[in-house]
This record gives C-alpha cells, sequence and structure tokens, in this order.
C-alpha cells in the first residue's frame, strides 16, 4: 500500500511542483527519451503487489493451514522488502509472484472433494489460466507448472489409493479424471501463452532495446519508436526505417555514404550509413515471429550473447 500510494500521491502533486523532496528525479521515473508516460505501468506493478498479499492468505487455507499460520503467511509477504522493491519498479518479477501464488490457491482448490463437477472444471480452469499468465511472463514460471503437476499427479495417486473399490473400472475412472485434467491444464497453458505473444506483436510492432537479440528478417519488420503516429516519406533522410540495412562499412564517412547515394545518420540506433529509398520487406509469419521471439529471449536468457568469465559460479552454487 505503501508503494501505491507514493505512486498516487505523485500524480496528484501532493508534493512539491518541482517534484519528490524538491527534485524532478522523481517525475523522470515517469518519462523515457520519447516522452513516453510510464506512470500507467509502475502503478500497475503497486497494484498486482497489494494484490499479491491478498492472494497469499487464501492460498495458504486452501493448502490446509489455519487461520494463525495463513495470517503470519501473509504478514510476512506483506513486509518482504524485495516484494515491496519490485512493486515499486517497472519489473515482471511482482506479476510473476502474483500469478505463481494464483496458480498454487487454484490447484489446490480444484481438488477439494466437496466441490461439484462444474466447479472443478471451473477451478480446473483457472488454474490452466493463471500457469499460463506465469508462463508468459517468465520461463522460470517452468517450475510452478512443475510442481502444479506434482500436486495434481499426488492428489490423484491419493484418490486413488483412497477408494474402497480397487478394481479395473475403479482405475479407469480416476485415470480419465486425470486425463481430463490435465489435458486442460496444458491446453490452457498453450492458449495463454501463445496468445499473448500474438497480441503483443500485434500491437507493439516497434524496435527497442532488445531489437539487436533478433535474426534480420525480424528486424525488417519493426517500426522504429520514434515513427508510431506515422513513417517519414520515401526517400527522406533520416529514415530510421531504413537503419536496418547497411549501406556502407565499418569507418566510413559522410562524404563516402553520400557520394553512394545513402543516407549518413550519427543519430540512428543501428547502421549510420543505410538506403535512402524505400526497401522492400519480406513477409514474416506469425509462427515464424514467436519462434524467433522465443529463440533469443531463451538464448538471451541462457547468457548465450554475454560474456562468461571463466571463474563464474554455477547456478547449483549461488
Amino acid at each position: 500500500f505503501l508503494s501505491f500510494f507514493i505512486f498516487l500521491f505523485q500524480k496528484v502533486e501532493w508534493w512539491t511542483h518541482n517534484g519528490f523532496v524538491g527534485t524532478t528525479d522523481w517525475e523522470l521515473l515517469y518519462k523515457d527519451e520519447y516522452g513516453a508516460n510510464y506512470y500507467e505501468l509502475r502503478c500497475t506493478s503497486a497494484v498486482v503487489g497489494i494484490l499479491l498479499v491478498f492472494v497469499t492468505y487464501p492460498t495458504i487455507k486452501a493448502m490446509g493451514c489455519g487461520r494463525i499460520a495463513a495470517f503470519l503467511g501473509t504478514w510476512f509477504i506483506l513486509w518482504d522488502n524485495l516484494i515491496l522493491l519490485q512493486s515499486r519498479l517497472i519489473l515482471t518479477d511482482v506479476f510473476l509472484y502474483f500469478f505463481n501464488m494464483a496458480s498454487y490457491c487454484c490447484s489446490f482448490i480444484c481438488v477439494r472433494k466437496s466441490l461439484s463437477g462444474p466447479q472443478e472444471v471451473f477451478w480446473t480452469v483457472m488454474t490452466g489460466l493463471m500457469l499460463g499468465c506465469a508462463m508468459s511472463i517468465k520461463y522460470t514460471a517452468i517450475g510452478t507448472v512443475g510442481l502444479v503437476g506434482l500436486h495434481q499427479a499426488f492428489e490423484i495417486l491419493a484418490l486413488m489409493w483412497n477408494r474402497k473399490d480397487k478394481g479395473f473400472p475403479a482405475f479407469f475412472q480416476v485415470l480419465k479424471k486425470a486425463i481430463w485434467k490435465a489435458s486442460l491444464i496444458i491446453v490452457l497453458i498453450l492458449v495463454v501463452f501463445f496468445g499473448l505473444w500474438i497480441v503483443h506483436i500485434q500491437i507493439l510492432p516497434f524496435d527497442g532495446q532488445g531489437t539487436s537479440f533478433m535474426n534480420e528478417e525480424y528486424q525488417m519488420t519493426l517500426i522504429p519508436k520514434k515513427y508510431e503516429n506515422g513513417l517519414p516519406p520515401p526517400g527522406s533522410c533520416p529514415n530510421h526505417f531504413n537503419a536496418w540495412k547497411d549501406c556502407g562499412h565499418a569507418g566510413i564517412t559522410k562524404q563516402q555514404c553520400e557520394d553512394q547515394g545513402c543516407c549518413y545518420d550519427s543519430t540512428s540506433p543501428r547502421n549510420w550509413c543505410y538506403p535512402k529509398e524505400e526497401l522492400p520487406r519480406a513477409p514474416m509469419s506469425m509462427i515464424r515471429k514467436i519462434r524467433e521471439v522465443l529463440r533469443a529471449t531463451w538464448a538471451n536468457n541462457q547468457g548465450d550473447v554475454v560474456m562468461i568469465h571463466p571463474h563464474m559460479s554455477e547456478w547449483w552454487e549461488w
């Protein structure tokens, strides 16, 4: 709540007119070099951090713990300094924490024996949706999918073990239930995961800090951020929309570049010497775009594009 109200006070200018504690630094946290306002993004992180506290209590209760244990667990989450910090920044971690916790909550609720058939289906669907959201945030949510899978498998085995009738018909009935629940959860994870990527690619066709990780075919489909409100006329200079294509060589001078009929632009985020004319762009299917994004994301997460220190420790040694 502290994080949320700090942003709220800043928005309505309860602090000094120059920003927080008389400086402009606090205001600069909301804008980038293009003037985009980040207040909504930072406020969303704060709201999700608050919701994480509220979803923790029913999760611990759903695990079978009492009110005191649920209250203490929620209290620890509330006063965790790292979560408070991540709730104040534009980071994906607090969103991952929230959907992880929501996934555990739905998983424990959907195995309650008191649920009716429609209620069990509803909470199974919610489990798949929450896991899909978690997976779309970070690949580390694969661990959450594994834990939920183990929990569901354990509950199925316990259900079979506690049945008085242990014959083949009873086994087939339990197996059928396990198959439809697992299939529903997996399908929903994939639908949410790929569906969110499709939405992301459709509404954000702009380049950014991660553009260099993509191959040239994908970079050709991106629009420079400064041109989100409209592209410059064809043949004009500068035109960052063509900057993905190198028209010169390393160390080329302005005169050499212009003698080749190209545009020399030192403000370009990529190549400084690029063609002036509009370049043909080969269409790239949505499937290939998603595959390239996932490839680049995985390679970046695995450290394939960063320097490896010869004496660095392995992750299991941390």
